[in-house]
């Protein structure tokens, strides 16, 4: 069973993590001034959610929209309605790249996103301690998201430390909005009180 959950999750994050990846690697690569690479990743990812909302629309509708249907059938929980976490995924990414003003913290809070929240679910799977306040969640993929979260030192330094602690206090929780949601706004908290140069 947890096999079968691990691949499972294992093609889903992969995912997840390359559209983080692409988008950190847009932030530094291209030959534009900073401020215009972030505006045009944003712009990049609101054409991306008028497409998922679009998707999501003609899929209420009872209407097909390859080729996101193959990965809405094939990589989106069962339990979930069609495409919620690519949708809280992209707002989540939004909401980073619009409201932390400094370039470094946008790039941190997009590498806790992609790259400690998809570490934590993978890690999670195989773990055999529950939290002790969230029984759904396990120690090992709380401890998974707080040591990946570190490394996004290489773009604000020490201030990785206390980002990455409240960022996985937050994913630890039950919470009703989704985990997607709930980091970014987390690290534009943070940001406001912790202002990078």
């Amino acid at each position: 069973m947890k096999r079968h959950e691990f691949e499972f999750e294992l093609k889903r994050k992969a995912i997840h993590m390359g559209i983080g990846i692409a988008i950190l690697l847009a932030l530094y690569l291209l030959p534009v001034p900073r401020a215009d690479a972030l505006a045009y990743v944003q712009a990049a990812m609101l054409l991306v959610l008028t497409y998922l909302l679009i998707v999501i629309d003609r899929r209420a509708k009872g209407k097909r929209t390859p080729p996101a249907d193959y990965f809405i059938d094939s990589l989106e929980r069962k339990s979930a309605p069609p495409a919620q976490g690519a949708l809280w995924y992209v707002v989540g990414t939004i909401i980073a790249l619009t409201f932390i003003s400094s370039f470094s913290g946008v790039a941190a809070a997009i590498f806790i996103l992609a790259i400690a929240d998809a570490i934590s679910t993978l890690a999670g799977i195989w773990g055999t301690h529950p939290l002790p306040y969230n029984k759904k969640k396990t120690v090992e993929g709380t401890v998974a998201f707080f040591i990946t979260g570190l490394a996004s030192c290489v773009f604000i330094g020490p201030a990785a430390l206390p980002l990455s602690l409240l960022t996985s206090i937050i994913e630890s929780l039950d919470q009703r909005l989704d985990d997607n949601l709930t980091i970014p706004i987390a690290c534009v908290i943070f940001f406001r009180f912790v202002p990078l140069a």
